[in-house]
Formats: structure tokens, sequence, C-alpha cells
């Protein structure tokens, strides 16, 4: 099966019904339960995040979010898109990662996106992310997961 007609398929299952578009007063409820459970788990592991990694667009917000609850000065945003070319699907970074911004050879980096839905644009900032940052461990935290 080609990209263009899993994309068919894909986009076959997604009906009007299946949607909700969540209130603001919803939306940080989602982003206090992801805000308490990244809080644990470096709480738990003994960390301190050093720069917080939007994926743009949906990522903006929750990352914004985490960066005041944890007092995180450095956000450093990467953005990915897919782009429909004849005969295939292609994911392509769009925005280049700033190793200035970053003053740590081996920073804590917490990614995050707002809709994990395949996890592929993750993959690739965490991928992209490693070779700006070899040293660096990364944690991953999405304010919504669509499978």
């Amino acid at each position: 099966m080609q990209d263009k007609d899993l994309l068919k398929e894909i986009l076959k299952k997604y009906k009007k019904e299946n949607y909700h578009v969540m209130s603001w007063s919803e939306y940080e409820l989602e982003l206090r339960k992801l805000t308490d459970k990244i809080t644990k788990y470096i709480k738990d592991n003994n960390l301190t995040v050093d720069v917080v990694v939007p994926i743009l667009r949906g990522g903006n917000i929750p990352a914004t979010f985490l960066a005041y609850a944890l007092d995180v000065l450095t956000i450093l945003p990467v953005q990915y898109k897919y782009f429909f070319i004849p005969g295939k699907c292609q994911l392509r970074r769009l925005l280049s990662i700033d190793k200035k911004s970053v003053i740590k050879s081996d920073p804590i980096i917490l990614l995050v996106e707002g809709n994990h839905c395949y996890g592929n644009q993750a993959k690739y900032a965490a991928r992209d992310l490693k070779k700006a940052f070899p040293k660096s461990r990364i944690i991953y935290g999405a304010s919504n997961m669509d499978y």
C-alpha cells in the first residue's frame, strides 16, 4: 500500500463525532496531570531539567506550561512537518537546533509534544537532539495521546 492510500484509509476513520474540543479548563487539568507525572519522575530519579524542547506547533503550550512549573529558563523549539510527495510521505525538520542556547554539554532535556499519535516526530526530534548533544538525557512527555 502506498503512503497516499494509507493516508486515505486513516482519514476515513476520523469522523466529526470522534472529536472533542477541550475547553481551556479541561486542558489545564491535562497539563497539570502531565506536570505531576514529570515532576514525580524527575524527583524520583534525582534529576534537574536543563532545557525544555517543544515540538512545534502542538508542543508549544504544554512545553511552556512545564517550563514555568519546573522553573526552567531555556526553551529550545524544534519543528517537523510531513510533506506529501507523489508516491511517498516525508517528514522533514523545519527548524534547526540552536546548540548555542544550551550551556551544558550533557543537558537533561525534556522533549514535549502536544499530541502523540505515531511518535515519528518525537523519534526524529530525539535523534536530532542526540546528534546535537550526544551526552544528553532525554525525557519525553505528551499532553495527549491519540492512537
